[in-house]
């Protein structure tokens, strides 16, 4: 069977991203991300027309609980999981905080966490907190030569 090459249309790509139509490509953090066009307008149809709590107690709530459902659906089936499987927070920095003190829980003094120092602070800092607990926070370095983990 042969393998076919898969060509990049980056000029596709880059049409659904108004923030990039000016031809610059801004290399920024997370936080910084830019969205594609039908995040701007699902935005703004939420913002709009379903900016409340998703409760089924008046028409907004009800909109907001059936596109909450949606799009987890739509999210779970992308990622090909059950949507119970989906846990959606605030941000990464919030759900790393919360997984970390979950398991803090369930560590003993002396148990041990890695992580690099080629992650952002909303990966690490919350294993590094950690090590109050007497838990250990190794960190794996980056070969700086190479920009690579070695094992």
């Amino acid at each position: 069977m042969a393998s076919e090459s898969i060509v990049l249309d980056v000029d596709f790509c880059r049409s659904h991203f108004p923030n990039l139509a000016n031809g610059w490509v801004y290399m920024e953090n997370a936080g910084g991300s830019y969205v594609p066009q039908s995040v701007i307008d699902h935005t703004v149809q939420f913002m709009s027309q379903s900016r409340s709590q998703p409760y089924p107690h008046h028409k907004s709530g009800a909109l907001a609980n059936e596109r909450l459902k949606d799009g987890e659906t739509r999210l779970a089936a992308m990622l090909g999981v059950d949507r119970k499987q989906l846990v959606l927070g605030a941000n990464t920095t919030v759900n790393f905080y919360v997984l970390a003190q979950a398991l803090r829980a369930k560590m003993d003094v002396g148990d041990e966490v890695i992580v690099t120092n080629q992650d952002h602070e909303a990966n690490i800092g919350c294993w590094r907190q950690l090590s109050k607990s007497g838990i250990v926070v190794r960190e794996w370095q980056v070969d700086t030569a190479t920009g690579l983990l070695s094992l």
